[in-house]
């Protein structure tokens, strides 16, 4: 079986968990990134799409930042986990 520069790069992309630009004969790029990095993008793009959600974790963030954090025992007995 033949191996096209795609399926090399392909190969190389899951092996090295990198992403990799593509120019295909009709001059449109394409990149091609593992399946487990594309659905970690989307997941963070849905999450940040959220107004509500992108400001708690920016709050978070900024407390964090600032030192106001509870303990794990704190926290558990806050959320009754």
């Amino acid at each position: 079986m033949e191996n096209s520069g795609t399926t090399i790069n392909m190969m190389y992309v899951l092996r090295n968990s990198e992403i990799v630009g593509v120019t295909m004969a009709a001059k449109e790029e394409l990149i091609e990134i593992p399946k487990k990095e594309y659905e970690a993008m989307k997941e963070t793009l849905e999450i940040l799409s959220d107004v509500k959600t992108a400001v708690r974790i920016l709050k978070s963030i900024e407390q964090a930042e600032a030192g106001e954090t509870i303990s794990e025992k704190e926290f558990v007995r806050k959320f009754a986990l």
